[in-house]
């Protein structure tokens, strides 16, 4: 049996429900006993393969000899907490002083809590099995917060060191939930409990804070059953004015498409973890997308070796002291707010349409007359109508043999906002409903506002186009996964 599969599996069941304000102590102990007596593992959460890790590596016989060797150990080194306790404890402790071995009581014990055995020396079997489930759940939640609280007494350590100060009280909105998410799998999975199973409530949504500085939001929208979106906002660890953000819109069909987004996530966050800071520097641009674009290619190269038939967009920003450098693959894009108040979208979709259109309106804006302006920004809007405006040439995974990102270097010092969507967001918004929402919404809630508006808001084409056969007259929102990362520019303010 697989001890650390187990203990994974009790916390992350205990975890969800306690989001979900409800009892996650009794869910989890439920679920042990449910599974050891019924084989019934649907109380566990499917969150982060809870359920299938169950299934996959828990013998239910293995798991009542555990426990009853866990109960032996409790009966005969600790107090009871309670009546039932105590007299479970006190049969236990008769048992060894008849003599009978370990081994036989452990054997009683785990007969008993399987539903073979009704009693164990005059205790009811279900009782038994109630105790040792609570008091098994009850230590595993102690030992992972214990553990949570270690990991963050020791960032608090390396902080006072590092800046020479005592006593520093972490900032609760800098525990990055949405990087811990990524990593164990959650991020994705609590989405599609919420979505589908109508007991729970909640948008299917997770929402970001990291410091009042970079925020995140990712829904499943309307349409879809499953979310494939994965994003990332994350500070270096050896210096905090380096920051990435990154949104991943898997393909392929959820249980492919969701592990292309989440693998591209986690292997950015360990990679840009360990990433040499003096590559961020803005005179080795060219070095760092080099080195950007040889990881990407790795991923590409293991998705496409783990999932035959998964893959996903990417676009990524990588924050450095005077610079920013914008990374995308497909049609996920990046847009920032100028200091002029304007929109710009920075990055260039991997779709034929839009690249006839970039190569049409390709010249200075400053060369355009006012008429031509509009006349640009009317057949940029229209491609979101496309029937084809999803068809895309370049991806990670999906067989790709090279990822060739797009690559652009923008100075910090001319955006006040950057951010970056999927395609559910970019798709049912217009540049210049993203441009409104960005210029009146506080930039705390601008991630949250722009998901919400691409999750509610229609779309018609102009009435001259609704009779032509390459349009879609309407585009309903939250037709798709929906997904927004914003970093807000604070640079030369303190953190």
């Amino acid at each position: 049996m697989d001890e650390k599969k187990l203990k994974n599996a009790v916390y992350t069941t205990y975890k969800v429900f306690n989001e979900r304000k409800k009892d996650g102590a009794l869910q989890a102990s439920g679920a042990l006993a449910n599974y050891m007596k019924y084989r019934d593992p649907n109380y566990f959460t499917s969150t982060n393969g809870a359920r299938q890790d169950i299934i996959k590596y828990i013998a239910r016989e293995e798991l009542a000899v555990y426990l009853s060797r866990y109960l032996l150990r409790k009966a005969t080194s600790e107090r009871p907490r309670n009546h039932y306790e105590s007299l479970l404890y006190q049969a236990i402790q008769r048992k060894k002083l008849e003599h009978i071995s370990d081994r036989r009581i452990i054997s009683e014990l785990a007969y008993s809590m399987l539903g073979e055995e009704k009693n164990f020396f005059e205790q009811d079997s279900d009782k038994i099995a109630e105790i040792a489930c609570q008091l098994f759940t009850d230590e595993v939640a102690y030992e992972k917060e214990e553990e949570a609280h270690r990991i963050q007494q020791e960032a608090q350590k390396q902080l006072e060191s590092r800046f020479g100060v005592k006593n520093l009280r972490i900032n609760p909105i800098a525990v990055n939930y949405c990087a811990q998410e990524v990593l164990d799998g959650t991020q994705i999975s609590i989405q599609n409990d919420i979505k589908n199973n109508g007991n729970l409530e909640g948008r299917p949504a997770r929402n970001y804070n990291l410091n009042d500085e970079m925020f995140a939001t990712t829904d499943i929208g309307e349409k879809r059953k499953n979310q494939e979106d994965s994003v990332l906002i994350m500070y270096h660890p050896k210096n905090p004015k380096y920051k990435m953000l990154l949104v991943a819109d898997g393909m392929g069909g959820h249980q492919d498409g969701e592990k292309a987004s989440s693998q591209i996530a986690q292997k950015m966050y360990y990679w840009f973890n360990k990433l040499d800071t003096q590559l961020l520097s803005s005179e080795r641009i060219g070095d760092l997308s080099r080195e950007w674009t040889s990881q990407l290619q790795e991923i590409n190269d293991e998705i496409n070796k783990m999932y035959a038939n998964a893959g996903s967009t990417f676009v990524g920003a990588i924050v450095g002291e005077e610079n920013t450098l914008v990374a995308s693959v497909g049609d996920s894009r990046a847009y920032f707010l100028g200091k002029d108040n304007e929109l710009y979208q920075i990055t260039s979709d991997d779709n034929p349409a839009y690249q006839v259109w970039k190569r049409r309106w390709g010249q200075p804006e400053a060369r355009l007359t006012p008429q031509m302006l509009d006349a640009k920004k009317v057949e940029k809007d229209l491609l979101r109508f496309r029937k084809d405006s999803n068809r895309i040439h370049s991806a990670i995974g999906v067989g790709q043999y090279d990822v060739r990102p797009h690559y652009i270097s923008v100075p910090n010092d001319q955006y006040s906002t950057l951010m970056l969507f999927s395609d559910g967001v970019t798709d049912c918004l217009s540049d210049t409903q993203i441009k409104a929402i960005t210029q009146r919404t506080d930039y705390k809630k601008l991630s949250q506002m722009l998901v919400a508006e691409a999750i509610q808001q229609d779309s018609y084409i102009p009435r001259q186009y609704r009779n032509d056969g390459d349009y879609n007259p309407v585009i309903q929102g939250g037709k798709d996964n929906a997904t927004v990362a914003v970093l807000k520019n604070k640079q030369g303010d303190e953190r």
